[in-house]
């Protein structure tokens, strides 16, 4: 029986922007079905524009992206594996979480009876508050909501940028556990979430953050150099694989 593919698939990735900015630089990424895998870097790592990569929303310069063994494009089916939650959560502030829920899923024109709506609601952790006003969310509930979003239709894997910004310390725990649930009981399978890791006094206690919701980090040593560990190896000119919780494939073990 063959293996199943990996969730995800990057092999030699980059992408040039406007006056030939350099946004990502030949990454190779491999996430395999079930992991919880975070990337850890600055602003401007191409953390967002790799995620819309894998969306099919931004083609890439060169290299192969794949979800699931099949090759992303735009409007690929494999996309309607995905759940995910990119450049924050956007709602209509007078309607309820539900109501925003709703909306947001006749716009994807599949079946309604294919949502699970309550499942979605309690991975999330929002209880009764999704009946309540948008409006009337902290920022904590806000990313709740668009995580509940991200989680409608069970997708296989679930994209999901900067998870944490911005919260309280209460509320980057509410957020850590809700996406293990997605990723252990929610239907989500696999996560990539990447996390901005900024200056040398927050360097540290962000990517321990991100260490603390992921079985593997993914780090950009050009400003974060990851701790030695066994099984660490440098996979591109400067990203670095720490694991965590999980041990890394065959393929990434040095």
């Amino acid at each position: 029986m063959a293996p199943n593919p990996p969730a995800v698939l990057i092999d030699g990735l980059t992408k040039r922007l406007g006056k030939g900015v350099l946004a990502v630089d030949h990454v190779n990424l491999r996430v395999e079905q079930g992991q919880v895998v975070g990337l850890a870097g600055p602003n401007g790592a191409g953390k967002s524009v790799t995620m819309k990569i894998l969306l099919g929303l931004v083609r890439p310069t060169a290299g192969r992206v794949e979800l699931f063994g099949e090759p992303v494009r735009p409007g690929a089916q494999v996309l309607g594996r995905v759940g995910a939650l990119v450049d924050g959560p956007g709602f209509v502030p007078h309607m309820s979480g539900m109501e925003n829920l709703r909306i947001g899923w006749r716009m994807t024109r599949r079946k309604e009876g294919e949502a699970d709506f309550e499942r979605a609601v309690e991975v999330a952790g929002l209880g009764s508050a999704i009946n309540r006003s948008y409006k009337t969310y902290s920022h904590g509930m806000r990313y709740r909501l668009g995580l509940a979003q991200a989680l409608l239709g069970k997708p296989d894997l679930l994209l999901l940028d900067e998870p944490t910004t911005g919260l309280d310390p209460a509320h980057v725990l509410e957020v850590r556990a809700a996406i293990r649930t997605a990723a252990g009981e929610g239907g989500g399978g696999s996560v990539l979430q990447p996390s901005t890791t900024g200056g040398r006094a927050g360097l540290h206690a962000r990517r321990r953050d991100a260490e603390r919701a992921a079985d593997r980090v993914w780090h950009d040593r050009r400003s974060c150099p990851a701790r030695p560990a066994r099984s660490s190896r440098a996979i591109s000119p400067w990203w670095r694989a720490r694991t965590e919780a999980a041990p890394p494939p065959a393929d990434d073990q040095g």
